[in-house]
């Protein structure tokens, strides 16, 4: 397959629900979300235009195994749109965030990764995922983690 298409350097990954109620063994029902029922699906696009480079439906878990999604789907998107090793920084919420991800992307796929944690996630650093981290008091204050010469992640504070 040609790619005709360039990227501009900034994409995101995250999960698009197209609307569905009918009759389907791998629909999704999602409480949080603006539309509740359908058929989930993973993206890479475009921060800026929102064109879709690849998407693939998610049809469940496959025997049982959902550890390890979230990195599984970040990897594959970058792979399927082909944008692996050529510098791009790839945006992400919560949900696909973890310092392990981020590392593996940076040191393996060249790709730079920016994205929001949760407070609960595994492999932070317990001093600065505290409701109130030390040092971070006011809106717009910030701490974060390097390791060697790259930003594993930052921890800013939005409001309080």
């Amino acid at each position: 397959m040609v790619n005709q298409y360039i990227h501009k350097r900034q994409l995101s990954v995250d999960e698009v629900m197209v609307p569905w109620k009918g009759r389907l063994s791998f629909k999704q029902y999602m409480p949080a979300k603006p539309t509740k029922w359908g058929i989930k699906m993973w993206a890479i696009a475009e921060a800026n235009t929102g064109y879709v480079s690849f998407c693939q439906v998610y049809s469940g878990r496959i025997n049982g195994a959902a550890h390890g999604l979230a990195n599984r789907v970040v990897k594959n998107c970058i792979e399927k749109a082909n944008v692996i090793g050529q510098g791009y920084h790839i945006y992400m919420d919560n949900y696909f965030t973890s310092p392990t991800l981020f590392t593996d992307l940076f040191e393996h796929f060249n790709t730079a990764a920016c994205g929001t944690v949760r407070i609960n996630r595994r492999e932070l650093p317990k001093d600065i995922m505290k409701k109130n981290p030390e040092g971070v008091t006011n809106r717009g204050d910030m701490q974060f983690r390097q390791k060697e010469m790259y930003t594993i992640f930052q921890v800013c504070m939005i409001s309080q």
